[in-house]
C-alpha cells in the first residue's frame, strides 16, 4: 500500500467515525434543568415580577422557547429580527411578537430583552 492509499483509507475512517447529535435540540432540555433548578434553589432571590416572568417560559410556544434559548445565549442584547435564522424555528416574527407580548424583549426593528441575562454585575 502506498502513501495515497493510506490516505484515502484515512479518511474513509474519519468519515464513519463521525456521530450526529443523538439529540439536536438538547439545548432546550439543558435550559429547562437550569431554570427548574434555580426556581427550586434560589427562588427567595427572584422578585414578583421576575418569578412571574420565568413561570411563563413552560406556557410559551415550542418556537418562542428556543428563538429565548438562542437569543439568551449570545452576547449581544440587540437583535436585528430579520436577520436572525434558526433552522428549528418555524416563524421568527410570530416567537418574537410572543416574547413582546410576555414581557421578554421591547420591540420596533430591533429587539433587546428586557432583562440583562449577560450582565456581570
Amino acid at each position: 500500500m502506498d502513501f495515497a492509499e493510506e490516505d484515502e483509507k484515512d479518511d474513509d475512517d474519519k468519515e464513519t467515525n463521525v456521530r450526529p447529535l443523538a439529540d439536536e435540540k438538547y439545548y432546550e432540555r439543558h435550559f429547562s434543568v437550569i431554570l427548574n433548578t434555580a426556581l427550586r434553589l434560589y427562588r427567595r432571590l427572584f422578585d414578583a415580577t421576575e418569578l412571574a416572568l420565568l413561570g411563563g417560559f413552560e406556557r410559551m410556544g415550542m418556537d418562542t422557547r428556543r428563538l429565548l434559548i438562542r437569543l439568551s445565549q449570545r452576547q449581544a442584547r440587540w437583535f436585528r429580527v430579520p436577520q436572525l435564522r434558526y433552522s428549528e424555528i418555524s416563524s421568527i416574527p410570530e416567537a418574537v411578537a410572543e416574547l413582546q407580548a410576555a414581557g421578554w424583549c421591547i420591540g420596533g426593528t430591533w429587539h433587546c430583552f428586557s432583562r440583562d441575562f449577560n450582565s456581570k454585575n
